[in-house]
């Protein structure tokens, strides 16, 4: 059992790329205002896999300029800095003991998927902050130690995310971190076009 002050859930496949990633989770974790603190992570071959997690009224919670090349920052740059943002994956995730001991840890109720979005969710809703430090750089290997979606999973994630909206009623909403102007749709990856 973990003894520390802040905890990293972490996947296992995952490669840091900075050598104070670490460091860097733990220190915007430990911010007394601050609940969630999430890393940004790349593909193998270096597009970006998450830097937050954005909700889509039509498609669910989606990570957020997914594909992009890692050399692409946003509109002024606002991907190099540490910002709010809805939710964080669960596959880098620093959370102060005492957050996670106030909100019950993460709900059994979401064992495969959504329970990283759900814990993210509570903690906002208790009044911390959920924040993307892009200090923190790992590769993501998403999915190498799990199956393939097949249709039966997939029918089992739909269920996760019925769930998480009955228990977060306010995910029809607009995402109040993210630009109505940038799209929420499921990445398609097109090596000549990258939408977000």
């Amino acid at each position: 059992m973990a003894t520390g002050e802040v905890l990293v859930c972490l996947n296992n496949d995952v490669t840091p790329l900075s050598t104070d990633w670490l460091a860097r989770l733990a220190e915007t974790a430990a911010r007394p205002d601050t609940g969630v603190v999430g890393a940004e992570l790349h593909y193998p071959d270096g597009r970006l896999q998450h830097v937050g997690i954005v909700n889509s009224p039509e498609y669910g919670p989606q990570h957020v300029c997914t594909g992009w090349p890692s050399t692409q920052r946003g509109p002024l740059n606002v991907l190099n800095y540490r910002r709010e943002c809805l939710a964080v994956t669960g596959a880098v995730l620093a959370t102060r003991r005492q957050v996670f001991d106030e909100m019950g840890g993460f709900d059994e109720a979401f064992p495969e998927d959504y329970n990283d979005v759900d814990y993210c969710l509570r903690v906002r809703k208790a009044g911390y902050a959920c924040l993307i430090e892009p200090a923190a750089r790992l590769v993501h290997q998403e999915s190498r130690s799990r199956s393939v979606l097949d249709p039966e999973s997939k029918e089992k994630r739909l269920s996760y995310l019925e769930a998480l909206r009955k228990i977060h009623p306010d995910l029809t909403a607009r995402d109040p971190w993210f630009s109505p102007r940038w799209s929420t749709r499921p990445p398609v990856y097109r090596p000549a076009r990258w939408d977000c």
